[in-house]
């Protein structure tokens, strides 16, 4: 545990993330401060660094999780996800970034750290507040990790409404916090909305148009993946 946090742990690499996480409210101007924007000291050599430790300790760590669920509720998966979470600050959005959203989507395929869905939405937010066609964005990747979490409310409403027997129960934060999704996902549901059009409408003959027809389609799909989530959660039985 203590090489692995060394290895994705940004404040390991002179990034100081991790009390970043600490108040959700006020990570807009916290991510402002250590991203670049303000006083931080990162640099594109730490950045690099970070990323030739964090990167492969991450895709390991998505290949063990996704084993089975019994080895995804190991503790150590639990105690790495402030470290997640503080990835997600990081205004480069690089292989680490990448690879933590698909650990936390295998998370919650298991209805695991589902505890923290408000941080996670309320970080990962800004990073599709605006639709871009840049392909090293993330976009398609945060689009499915929110969609994960629609399907998540989805699946616990509908157990409670066949009074099927969780296999966990679950703490009442959870339910509250899967309750809440839907307003908190609504921003980046609208933005879905607003920027399907434009992306499926744009020129691909452009010859400077910097997506590639399987970038295209991969962002659409995964814009219509969340559309679909999103739907199927604020059905009148469901939480939302």
């Amino acid at each position: 545990p203590v090489l692995l946090s060394f290895c994705i742990s940004p404040s390991n690499h002179n990034f100081d993330y991790r009390n970043i996480v600490n108040n959700c409210v006020d990570h807009k101007s916290s991510r402002e401060q250590y991203t670049g924007t303000g006083t931080g000291t990162d640099t594109g050599i730490e950045r690099s660094e970070f990323c030739k430790t964090a990167t492969p300790a991450l895709q390991l760590l998505c290949i063990i999780a996704r084993q089975s669920r019994d080895v995804a509720q190991l503790e150590l998966f639990e105690t790495i996800i402030p470290d997640l979470q503080a990835i997600l600050c990081m205004s480069e959005e690089s292989g680490p970034q990448k690879w933590s959203l698909i650990l936390l989507r295998t998370l919650l395929q298991y209805g695991l750290s589902l505890q923290h869905t408000q941080s996670i939405i309320s970080l990962a937010t800004p990073h599709i507040t605006v639709m871009s066609d840049d392909p090293h964005k993330l976009s398609a990747e945060y689009l499915t990790l929110f969609a994960r979490i629609c399907d998540c409310a989805r699946a616990y409403s509908a157990q409670r409404k066949e009074n099927v027997e969780i296999r966990a129960t679950p703490d009442p934060e959870v339910l509250d916090n899967l309750a809440m999704s839907g307003i908190w996902l609504s921003s980046s549901v609208k933005t879905c909305v607003n920027s399907l059009v434009s992306i499926r409408d744009s020129s691909l003959s452009a010859p400077n148009y910097p997506m590639t027809r399987f970038q295209k389609m991969r962002l659409s799909a995964a814009q219509l993946r969340l559309l679909s989530a999103f739907t199927a959660a604020s059905s009148p039985t469901s939480f939302f």
